[in-house]
Protein backbone atom coordinates (compact mmCIF):
# COMPACT_ATOMS: atom_id res chain seq x y z
CA UNK A 1 0.00 0.00 0.00
CA UNK A 2 0.90 3.52 -0.42
CA UNK A 3 1.07 5.57 2.19
CA UNK A 4 -0.29 8.70 -0.25
CA UNK A 5 -3.80 6.48 -0.90
CA UNK A 6 -7.03 7.62 0.84
CA UNK A 7 -8.31 4.46 2.46
CA UNK A 8 -11.16 3.21 3.65
CA UNK A 9 -12.11 2.20 7.21
CA UNK A 10 -12.81 -1.62 5.52
CA UNK A 11 -9.35 -1.34 3.85
CA UNK A 12 -7.65 0.23 6.46
CA UNK A 13 -8.74 -3.08 8.39
CA UNK A 14 -7.72 -5.80 5.84
CA UNK A 15 -4.27 -3.88 5.74
CA UNK A 16 -3.97 -4.15 9.32
CA UNK A 17 -4.80 -7.56 9.31
CA UNK A 18 -2.32 -8.18 6.35
CA UNK A 19 1.07 -6.81 8.44
CA UNK A 20 -0.54 -8.34 11.30
CA UNK A 21 0.03 -11.89 9.91
CA UNK A 22 2.90 -11.01 8.14
CA UNK A 23 4.80 -9.94 11.19
CA UNK A 24 3.50 -12.95 12.68
CA UNK A 25 5.02 -15.31 10.50
CA UNK A 26 8.24 -13.96 10.61
CA UNK A 27 8.38 -13.99 14.21
CA UNK A 28 7.39 -17.64 14.80
CA UNK A 29 10.67 -19.06 13.54
CA UNK A 30 12.64 -17.09 16.25
CA UNK A 31 9.82 -17.44 19.12
CA UNK A 32 10.62 -21.21 18.69
CA UNK A 33 14.06 -20.63 19.26
CA UNK A 34 14.55 -18.80 21.87
CA UNK A 35 12.17 -21.20 24.13
CA UNK A 36 13.88 -24.17 22.81
CA UNK A 37 17.32 -22.66 24.07
CA UNK A 38 15.68 -21.58 27.06
CA UNK A 39 14.45 -24.93 27.90
CA UNK A 40 17.78 -26.77 26.95
CA UNK A 41 19.70 -23.52 28.91
CA UNK A 42 17.42 -24.64 32.15
CA UNK A 43 18.09 -28.23 31.70
CA UNK A 44 21.74 -27.90 30.99
CA UNK A 45 22.80 -25.90 34.07
CA UNK A 46 21.84 -27.77 36.98
CA UNK A 47 23.43 -30.78 35.41
CA UNK A 48 27.06 -29.26 34.69
CA UNK A 49 26.61 -27.40 38.45
CA UNK A 50 24.62 -29.75 40.51
CA UNK A 51 25.58 -33.36 39.49
CA UNK A 52 29.87 -32.82 39.25
CA UNK A 53 30.80 -36.24 40.99
CA UNK A 54 27.69 -38.17 39.26
CA UNK A 55 28.78 -38.44 35.64
CA UNK A 56 31.81 -40.74 36.54
CA UNK A 57 29.73 -42.84 38.97
CA UNK A 58 26.87 -42.82 36.31
CA UNK A 59 29.47 -44.54 33.65
CA UNK A 60 30.72 -46.77 36.12
CA UNK A 61 27.28 -48.19 37.07
CA UNK A 62 26.52 -48.24 32.83
CA UNK A 63 29.58 -50.46 32.82
CA UNK A 64 31.84 -48.18 30.86
CA UNK A 65 35.30 -47.79 32.04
Amino acid sequence: MNAEEELSPGQALREVSRVDGRVRDSSRGPGWMFLIVGVATMVYWPIMLLVDGMVPAVWRLLGRR
